[in-house]
């Protein structure tokens, strides 16, 4: 084990349980700025995989570029998923209740190295990760040559993972109406109020960061990023 695999393995730790953090023994890492399909996707594979019987390790949720990182130094499948700027800094921004500079700066810290990730990352857009995991999975099986099962029926499967993530919550926050809004996966009418509130303050934002969709269109035209 490198010095590099050593320290980000240590750092990441600090802050997130074993199994999230890309090890020897994962399979698959998937990371990406907060509010961008994260928990759908991983939700999605893990229920295939347990109606499968397939085994399927998978790193997720640090929200770290480390993570990617970790996977790449150790030669790990890595899935890394992004979505529109506007959307995913609205989103996040009412999640975590940060101000919209300090969302945005995450996003750009978050992707600031993908360029240098390409060959060794797959690139998936929130939209056909919501819509489309079977093309998700042909892709990641393809490219790295794993077994990953695909859906049977995907908008039936969406559905019951969807579900399966709202009653989640509900039972994490069932003390905190408020956090409940903030957080669920799910588009909701309160939550879609909040959106309303704050989008045009995002949209004003990034329109004075030019960086920010420049970003966004360069990574879209990568040779990883799946369409």
């Amino acid at each position: 084990m490198n010095d590099f695999v050593q320290k980000a393995t240590r750092d990441l730790l600090i802050l997130h349980k074993k199994t999230k953090v890309c090890r020897a023994q994962t399979n698959l890492c998937v990371e990406g700025f907060p509010r961008s399909a994260n928990t759908f996707c991983v939700d999605f594979l893990t229920y295939l995989c347990n109606e499968n019987n397939h085994q399927l390790n998978i790193a997720h949720h640090t929200h770290s570029p480390l993570n990617v990182e970790l996977a790449i130094a150790l030669e790990k499948p890595c899935l890394v998923l992004i979505r529109e700027p506007k959307q995913a800094i609205t989103s996040h921004a009412i999640y975590s209740g940060a101000r919209i500079p300090i969302v945005v700066q995450r996003y750009l810290d978050f992707y600031a190295e993908i360029k240098k990730w390409n060959p060794s990352i797959l690139i998936a857009d929130f939209n056909i990760v919501i819509s489309d995991m079977n093309h998700i999975i042909a892709k990641i099986n393809q490219r790295y040559g794993l077994d990953i099962p695909f859906s049977k029926d995907v908008a039936k499967d969406g559905t019951h993972i969807g579900m399966v993530a709202k009653k989640r919550a509900r039972v994490r926050h069932s003390d905190d109406k408020e956090r409940l809004i903030r957080t669920v996966g799910s588009p909701t009418p309160e939550r879609e109020k909040l959106k309303d509130m704050i989008r045009p303050k995002v949209t004003d934002y990034i329109a004075s960061r030019a960086e920010v969709m420049k970003k966004y269109n360069l990574i879209r035209q990568l040779d990883n990023y799946i369409t």
